[in-house]
């Protein structure tokens, strides 16, 4: 069970890859727009409250956190040019391509990482198989559970920044204040 479980992941994985790889070749308006993104991405901590209805949703959030080295690494050329900086108007239009570009290098990063603890059994699966395919196509479903309780660590480190965030920002509020005026 666990070869056949590894194979589908692999699968998958490779079909991300393939889809991801269609950034290799940059342009700099999308790198410039891919930076942006990864801006906006981490600024999200600084600027809106947990609870605020303009942050991202917590699972896109931490996909999009995951996604921010491989989308980097598929950007960013080999070689610098020495042309003069150009700055590049930021649209929807140029927006949607390197966000998703984010979005789909995080899912390849959890799945590499997922792969990895399946490999080396800190993970068990199981294969399920819906009467029928779902709307959007699937028809099996891989379910993974943790096999070593250490891996809820990952969970606890993320709420730890979360909080430690909130303490600077409680501190540095009245200085912030005390620069706006």
């Amino acid at each position: 069970m666990k070869t056949k479980t590894l194979q589908i992941l692999k699968r998958a994985i490779e079909t991300q890859e393939r889809l991801v790889d269609r950034w290799r070749q940059p342009t700099e308006p999308l790198l410039f727009e891919t930076l942006r993104a990864i801006d906006n991405v981490f600024m999200q901590e600084l600027f809106f409250a947990n609870d605020s209805s303009e942050r991202f949703p917590n699972p896109y959030y931490s996909l999009l956190t995951w996604g921010v080295n491989q989308a980097l690494a598929r950007m960013i050329p080999d070689t610098l040019s020495h042309r003069p900086f150009r700055l590049f108007p930021s649209t929807a239009i140029t927006q949607a391509p390197a966000d998703e570009l984010i979005l789909q290098s995080g899912i390849l990063e959890r799945a590499q990482i997922l792969y990895g603890w399946l490999e080396e059994d800190l993970l068990a699966a199981r294969l399920d198989t819906p009467g029928q395919p779902l709307p959007s196509g699937i028809k099996d479903i891989l379910v993974l559970r943790s096999e070593n309780p250490s891996l809820n660590c990952e969970g606890i480190g993320r709420m730890h920044r979360e909080w430690m965030s909130e303490i600077v920002m409680e501190l540095d509020s009245n200085r912030e204040r005390k620069l706006q005026s």
